[in-house]
């Protein structure tokens, strides 16, 4: 849930504030740690709990729950990758903005 108050903060901004770039960058943030880096976590604590090397962790599980942990990553990893874009292009245009104003203000001195 904690990425979606990130959502819901950003309507009120303007995209051309600095609040809605922190608060997008602290979303993919949280996202990332809640969504998709629990999963990598969640076999470390299991291969020291049963004391395996982290990498057989997969191959140990029974094949449902290997399988099941996929399928719920996929669309996770999918959001996160549009997230990412999403973020590049923000960045991208408002660094080509801020180039075009400089440009502009350079012509008119």
């Amino acid at each position: 849930m904690l990425p979606v108050a990130f959502t819901r903060l950003q309507h009120p901004f303007s995209e051309e504030t600095t609040t809605y770039s922190v608060n997008g960058i602290l979303m993919i943030l949280a996202f990332f740690i809640c969504r998709i880096a629990v999963y990598p976590f969640m076999f470390y604590l299991y291969s020291r709990q049963e004391n395996i090397e982290f990498a057989k962790v997969v191959g140990v599980l029974p094949n449902i729950c290997s399988i099941s942990s996929l399928l719920i990553l996929l669309p996770q990893l999918y959001w996160f990758s549009l997230m990412i874009i999403g973020a590049s292009k923000h960045f991208s245009n408002k660094n080509t903005v801020k180039r075009r104003q400089k440009l502009n203000n350079n012509k008119l001195d």
